[in-house]
């Protein structure tokens, strides 16, 4: 993995924190449908960052998995009907470029692309019903070993 400097790691732990702050644990179960926040702007890429969105205000983990030795976390928002796909990125000494995308069942998504160890996530998608989180390594420099993947959907 690529070293941060010490500010991007004090700018990364600052935003990791606020989002967590923002958020309600309330254990794994499953989403009802909702009818979306009136404030998002929903595209066919997402309807934006949970926290800028005001989403993030209430919402829990529906679906909690490991890949590669971080947490794959999927959250739903009852408040604004929608979920996103978290990613503990793992400091592994390994070099991998990673990519978290969700699916909402509206057919929407969002994804997000790292390297850099610790919590990263995705926008938000509109999902009444169930979502798709999936997780791809790719190794870094390309060719090294082959791209590993998974995927998870949501029960109903």
């Amino acid at each position: 993995m690529k070293k941060l400097a010490p500010l991007t790691r004090a700018i990364h732990a600052a935003a990791v924190a606020i989002f967590l702050g923002g958020l309600v644990i309330a254990g794994t179960g499953t989403a009802s449908a909702t009818t979306a926040s009136p404030s998002l702007s929903c595209g066919s890429k997402g309807c934006g960052d949970p926290v800028a969105t005001g989403c993030n205000v209430g919402a829990y983990v529906i679906l909690a998995e490991t890949f590669m030795g971080g947490a794959v976390n999927m959250w739903w928002s009852p408040s604004c009907g929608v979920n996103w796909v978290q990613y503990d990125v793992p400091n592994d000494n390994y070099s991998w470029d990673f990519h978290a995308d969700i699916t909402g069942s509206s057919g929407e998504t969002a994804d997000v692309f790292t390297v850099l160890p610790g919590w990263e996530w995705t926008d938000v998608v509109l999902s009444p019903g169930p979502a798709k989180m999936c997780i791809t390594a790719y190794p870094y420099p390309s060719g090294a070993v082959a791209p590993r993947s998974q995927c998870w959907t949501q029960a109903s």
